[in-house]
């Protein structure tokens, strides 16, 4: 459908082209606005990532698991897949319009080649820092499109039986058949597919297997996470009346957020995303604080407490530096045999079930009441310049400390002289 709309565009144009003895396909390009800074295929990337954590799609009111398109996709749209159409009787049997056809494939093909309408593309779009979160996992264009020809995708070609049995064609009109192809391609990658996967799909990662994704069917699922939500929500977590939320949220600035389940060896594990940021309703103003990063003065003071304290902490170790050491230390102690030869080591991996979700608030507040050991502190943020490995490097610092006690580090000013 997409592809006769664009035959019989092409056919428009390469009359008015014979006649003013130009490129047909080149007179698409005048409806992309100029001055724009265009991105290689090789640039764009489908970020796997976008494809993590969706819910099911379901009609609305009702609670029917949608399988294939989301609803609002726009072949859905133009043709819903979901509703039951009634049966009829070959002789009652009315051929479609071909006019609604045809705006149907116009207003299509305006999702799948935005950049020959001039609409908002990634070829065209200007590149910035605050970009979607890029993956290292992703899917270039280049590597795609090379394996593809302009001259085997049959919608590509001119209407023309003549303009088909050129066996060279000019620049220009190659270009934008490679355009055109490098646009439907993204199109079926970042729409089509990633949005069958989504609706039929609930990808995640998992904490089994390291930089592996894994696919369950929606109501597989929700069928595997009923037993941990149920206990959920009828132990750990307290239910609130509408009216008791929001008294607790106005009262504080944390707000609140939002549970996730992930995949271990058996069952499912609740994960609290603190990282996420709220974003507001009004237009132009930027987004909440997230709760981390409203809790980082409060993490700076522990951090201080816990490098003030080190006796405080036990045997506990926060990575793999702090395990060396105490292994070290345990070793020297350890008693040798008339050899020198250490003895036999025995390790025991145990995992306490359900740890953090047993701890008992209270007895957490008032060891953390005990820790503190300042009325006050400050916080400081500097930057930090070091030499490293011939590069100059650049760190941001952000510490707190007891009010009145200043331990900025010396700082060294470096002068680089230029030759040209």
């Amino acid at each position: 459908m997409v592809g006769q709309s664009l035959k019989n565009d092409l056919a428009h144009l390469e009359v008015h082209a014979h006649q003013n003895a130009i490129s047909p396909l080149s007179l698409l390009t005048s409806a992309v606005v100029k001055n724009q800074l265009h991105r290689t295929p090789v640039e764009i990337h489908v970020v796997r990532t976008k494809l993590f954590y969706a819910r099911p799609q379901c009609l609305p009111k009702s609670n029917q698991i949608i399988i294939g398109l989301p609803e609002k996709h726009i072949l859905n749209r133009i043709h819903p897949s979901y509703r039951r159409s009634q049966k009829v009787e070959p002789s009652q049997y009315v051929d479609p319009d071909p006019r609604e056809q045809q705006q149907n494939g116009r207003h299509l093909s305006k999702y799948v080649f935005p950049r020959q309408y001039g609409l908002k593309n990634p070829f065209t779009a200007s590149t910035s820092k605050k970009e979607a979160f890029k993956s290292l996992d992703y899917l270039d264009r280049e590597t795609e499109i090379k394996g593809f020809s302009t001259s085997a995708c049959d919608w590509l070609m001119p209407p023309s039986k003549p303009a088909r049995q050129q066996a060279r064609v000019s620049v220009s009109d190659a270009l934008k058949r490679r355009e055109l192809l490098e646009e439907f391609i993204f199109w079926y990658f970042d729409s089509f597919v990633s949005s069958l996967l989504k609706t039929n799909f609930y990808i995640t990662e998992t904490s089994a297997f390291r930089n592996r994704v894994l696919y369950f069917r929606h109501d597989d699922w929700a069928a595997m996470c009923a037993p941990l939500i149920e206990r959920l929500s009828c132990g750990t977590f307290l239910k609130m009346s509408d009216a008791e939320a929001n008294e607790v949220l106005r009262q504080r600035r944390l707000g609140f957020s939002f549970v996730r389940l992930l995949p271990k060896d058996t069952g499912v594990r609740p994960i609290v995303n603190l990282a996420r940021r709220k974003a507001t309703q009004r237009l132009g103003q930027p987004s909440e604080l997230s709760i981390n990063q409203i809790l980082q003065a409060t993490f700076q003071i522990l951090t201080y407490e816990k490098n003030n304290q080190p006796a405080r902490l036990g045997a506990s170790v926060f990575g793999p530096d702090d395990f060396y050491s105490k292994l070290k230390s345990f070793k020297t102690r350890l008693p040798r045999k008339s050899d020198g030869a250490l003895p036999h080591l025995y390790f025991v991996k145990i995992d306490v079930q359900a740890c953090f979700d047993t701890i008992e608030q209270s007895k957490l507040l008032n060891i953390l009441r005990e820790l503190i050991s300042e009325d006050a502190y400050m916080r400081q943020k500097y930057g930090q310049v070091q030499m490293a490995t011939g590069y100059v490097k650049r760190t941001y610092v952000a510490k707190a400390l007891p009010d009145g006690m200043s331990a900025l580090p010396i700082t060294y000013m470096w002068f680089a002289e230029w030759t040209m």
